[in-house]
C-alpha cells in the first residue's frame, strides 16, 4: 500500500469539497428594493417599513432612488425581510423592469444566480405576477 502525504490528502480532500465551497445557482424570490432604502430600512416616500412590509414600497421611490443600486428583500425564517444587494448585472436587469413595470406598489421578483457574501450574482430575473 502507498502512502499517502498529508498535503496530497488535503488536495484530495479540497478538490473533492470545492463543489461546496462555492454556491451554486439557485432561485430567490423577494421584493425588489432600492439600496438607498434598505439600508434605511424603510421607504423613503410612504415610510413604510421595508423590514416587515417590503411590498408596500412604491415603483416611483426606487426610481428616485435608482441611483443606489438595487437588491432583494427576501422574507426569512422569522417572518421579517431581509436585503440582499445585486451586482452589477442585476443592477441592471432590475433598472430595465422597473423601467418597463406597469405596477405602481411594488415589483415581485423571481431571480436566477448564486449567493456570494449577502450579495446575489444575477444570471436572469423576471418579474413575479
Amino acid at each position: 500500500m502507498k502512502k499517502f502525504s498529508l498535503i496530497s490528502i488535503i488536495s484530495m480532500v479540497l478538490i473533492l469539497s470545492s463543489g461546496t465551497l462555492f454556491s451554486k445557482d439557485k432561485e430567490f424570490i423577494g421584493y425588489l428594493c432600492d439600496k438607498a432604502c434598505a439600508k434605511a430600512g424603510i421607504s423613503a416616500d410612504i415610510k413604510a417599513n421595508l423590514i416587515t412590509n417590503p411590498e408596500k414600497h412604491t415603483v416611483m421611490c426606487m426610481k428616485d432612488c435608482k441611483d443606489s443600486g438595487f437588491g432583494l428583500m427576501i422574507k426569512q425564517s422569522d417572518g421579517k425581510y431581509k436585503f440582499y444587494k445585486f451586482d452589477e448585472n442585476g443592477d441592471k436587469l432590475a433598472l430595465s423592469i422597473l423601467n418597463k413595470t406597469k405596477k405602481t406598489d411594488n415589483i415581485k421578483l423571481k431571480v436566477n444566480g448564486s449567493m456570494m457574501d449577502e450579495m446575489i450574482m444575477v444570471k436572469s430575473m423576471m418579474e413575479k405576477k
